[in-house]
Protein backbone atom coordinates (compact mmCIF):
# COMPACT_ATOMS: atom_id res chain seq x y z
CA UNK A 1 0.00 0.00 0.00
CA UNK A 2 1.53 3.24 -1.17
CA UNK A 3 0.18 5.50 1.59
CA UNK A 4 1.58 3.25 4.34
CA UNK A 5 5.00 3.26 2.66
CA UNK A 6 4.87 7.06 2.49
CA UNK A 7 3.91 7.17 6.17
CA UNK A 8 6.95 5.01 6.97
CA UNK A 9 9.10 7.49 5.06
CA UNK A 10 7.56 10.36 7.05
CA UNK A 11 8.25 8.67 10.40
CA UNK A 12 11.80 7.81 9.33
CA UNK A 13 12.45 11.48 8.60
CA UNK A 14 10.85 12.40 11.96
CA UNK A 15 13.18 9.99 13.81
CA UNK A 16 16.23 11.31 12.00
CA UNK A 17 15.27 14.96 12.50
CA UNK A 18 15.03 14.47 16.28
CA UNK A 19 18.39 12.82 16.81
CA UNK A 20 20.46 14.59 19.41
CA UNK A 21 24.26 14.45 19.53
CA UNK A 22 24.36 12.79 22.94
CA UNK A 23 22.13 10.41 24.84
CA UNK A 24 22.35 12.64 27.89
CA UNK A 25 20.75 15.47 25.88
CA UNK A 26 17.42 13.62 25.73
CA UNK A 27 14.89 14.63 28.31
CA UNK A 28 11.96 12.20 28.43
CA UNK A 29 9.59 15.17 28.42
CA UNK A 30 11.18 17.06 25.52
CA UNK A 31 9.22 17.46 22.31
CA UNK A 32 11.97 15.88 20.20
CA UNK A 33 12.17 12.81 22.47
CA UNK A 34 8.40 12.35 22.34
CA UNK A 35 8.26 12.82 18.56
CA UNK A 36 11.08 10.35 18.03
CA UNK A 37 9.54 7.77 20.37
CA UNK A 38 6.08 8.06 18.83
CA UNK A 39 7.45 7.84 15.31
CA UNK A 40 9.46 4.76 16.25
CA UNK A 41 6.35 3.18 17.74
CA UNK A 42 4.33 3.96 14.61
CA UNK A 43 6.98 2.40 12.38
CA UNK A 44 6.87 -0.80 14.45
CA UNK A 45 3.08 -0.88 14.39
CA UNK A 46 2.71 -0.13 10.68
CA UNK A 47 5.33 -2.60 9.49
CA UNK A 48 4.62 -5.28 12.09
CA UNK A 49 0.85 -5.27 12.46
CA UNK A 50 -1.22 -2.94 10.30
CA UNK A 51 0.31 -3.39 6.84
CA UNK A 52 2.71 -6.28 7.35
CA UNK A 53 2.46 -7.83 3.87
CA UNK A 54 1.10 -4.81 2.02
CA UNK A 55 4.08 -2.45 2.07
CA UNK A 56 6.23 -1.73 -0.95
CA UNK A 57 9.58 -3.34 -0.22
CA UNK A 58 11.79 -0.32 -0.64
CA UNK A 59 15.07 -0.25 1.31
CA UNK A 60 13.61 2.48 3.51
CA UNK A 61 11.42 -0.13 5.26
CA UNK A 62 14.19 -2.14 6.99
CA UNK A 63 16.09 1.10 7.62
CA UNK A 64 13.04 2.58 9.38
CA UNK A 65 12.62 -0.55 11.50
CA UNK A 66 16.34 -0.46 12.39
CA UNK A 67 15.95 3.17 13.48
CA UNK A 68 12.93 2.17 15.55
CA UNK A 69 15.02 -0.58 17.13
CA UNK A 70 17.68 1.98 17.99
CA UNK A 71 15.14 4.36 19.57
CA UNK A 72 13.51 1.59 21.60
CA UNK A 73 16.93 0.43 22.82
CA UNK A 74 17.83 3.97 23.96
CA UNK A 75 14.44 4.35 25.65
CA UNK A 76 14.99 1.04 27.41
CA UNK A 77 18.44 2.14 28.59
CA UNK A 78 17.27 5.49 29.93
CA UNK A 79 14.15 4.57 31.87
CA UNK A 80 14.08 3.37 35.46
CA UNK A 81 10.34 2.63 35.57
CA UNK A 82 9.49 -1.04 35.11
CA UNK A 83 6.38 -0.23 33.04
CA UNK A 84 8.38 1.78 30.50
CA UNK A 85 11.21 -0.79 30.54
CA UNK A 86 8.76 -3.55 29.67
CA UNK A 87 7.19 -1.46 26.93
CA UNK A 88 10.61 -0.68 25.45
CA UNK A 89 11.61 -4.34 25.69
CA UNK A 90 8.46 -5.46 23.83
CA UNK A 91 9.07 -2.90 21.11
CA UNK A 92 12.70 -4.03 20.81
CA UNK A 93 11.56 -7.66 20.47
CA UNK A 94 8.94 -6.69 17.88
CA UNK A 95 11.53 -4.82 15.85
CA UNK A 96 13.85 -7.84 15.95
CA UNK A 97 11.06 -10.11 14.69
CA UNK A 98 10.15 -7.67 11.92
CA UNK A 99 13.78 -7.38 10.83
CA UNK A 100 14.11 -11.15 10.91
CA UNK A 101 11.07 -11.43 8.60
CA UNK A 102 12.52 -8.79 6.27
CA UNK A 103 15.83 -10.68 6.25
CA UNK A 104 14.62 -12.88 3.41
CA UNK A 105 14.68 -9.86 1.12
CA UNK A 106 17.25 -7.57 2.77
CA UNK A 107 20.48 -9.06 4.16
CA UNK A 108 21.04 -5.92 6.24
CA UNK A 109 17.76 -6.61 8.04
CA UNK A 110 19.06 -10.04 9.05
CA UNK A 111 22.22 -8.49 10.42
CA UNK A 112 20.24 -5.91 12.40
CA UNK A 113 17.94 -8.64 13.78
CA UNK A 114 21.02 -10.54 14.94
CA UNK A 115 22.44 -7.41 16.59
CA UNK A 116 19.12 -6.70 18.28
CA UNK A 117 18.95 -10.28 19.54
CA UNK A 118 22.48 -9.89 20.89
CA UNK A 119 21.41 -6.74 22.76
CA UNK A 120 18.42 -8.53 24.25
CA UNK A 121 20.62 -11.38 25.47
CA UNK A 122 23.02 -8.84 27.00
CA UNK A 123 20.14 -7.06 28.74
CA UNK A 124 18.87 -10.40 30.06
CA UNK A 125 22.34 -11.20 31.38
CA UNK A 126 22.61 -7.79 33.09
CA UNK A 127 19.17 -8.15 34.64
CA UNK A 128 19.96 -11.70 35.70
CA UNK A 129 23.10 -10.48 37.45
CA UNK A 130 20.98 -7.95 39.34
CA UNK A 131 18.47 -10.53 40.61
CA UNK A 132 19.37 -12.48 43.74
CA UNK A 133 18.24 -15.80 42.22
CA UNK A 134 20.03 -15.09 38.90
CA UNK A 135 16.92 -15.60 36.77
CA UNK A 136 15.06 -13.13 34.63
CA UNK A 137 11.33 -12.97 34.26
CA UNK A 138 11.47 -12.19 30.53
CA UNK A 139 11.29 -14.55 27.62
CA UNK A 140 14.29 -14.26 25.37
CA UNK A 141 14.29 -13.48 21.67
CA UNK A 142 16.38 -16.09 19.94
CA UNK A 143 16.99 -15.30 16.28
CA UNK A 144 16.84 -18.87 15.01
CA UNK A 145 17.21 -18.40 11.28
CA UNK A 146 19.06 -15.11 11.20
CA UNK A 147 22.17 -14.76 9.10
CA UNK A 148 24.92 -13.43 11.31
CA UNK A 149 27.13 -10.55 10.29
CA UNK A 150 30.11 -11.78 8.32
CA UNK A 151 33.38 -11.22 10.07
CA UNK A 152 36.35 -10.40 7.95
CA UNK A 153 39.66 -11.97 8.76
CA UNK A 154 41.92 -9.24 7.40
CA UNK A 155 44.03 -7.55 10.03
CA UNK A 156 42.75 -4.03 9.27
CA UNK A 157 39.09 -4.89 8.65
CA UNK A 158 38.40 -7.31 11.49
CA UNK A 159 35.14 -6.38 13.20
CA UNK A 160 33.41 -8.34 15.88
CA UNK A 161 29.66 -8.38 16.48
CA UNK A 162 30.33 -6.53 19.72
CA UNK A 163 31.92 -3.59 17.93
CA UNK A 164 29.08 -3.51 15.38
CA UNK A 165 26.53 -3.37 18.19
CA UNK A 166 28.44 -0.64 20.02
CA UNK A 167 28.94 1.44 16.87
CA UNK A 168 25.29 1.32 15.79
CA UNK A 169 23.69 1.89 19.17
Amino acid sequence: MRSATIEILYHTVAILSCRLPSVEGHSRSSASFMRQSLSASRVTTIVGDEFHNELSLFPIIPYAVALSLRVSYHNLQQTKTSFFRERGRKQLMSNCRILQDLGGVFVSASVMAELGGHLLRELDAQQGAGNPDGHTSHSRFEPSSVVSAPETTGNSNALSKRSLVTDFF
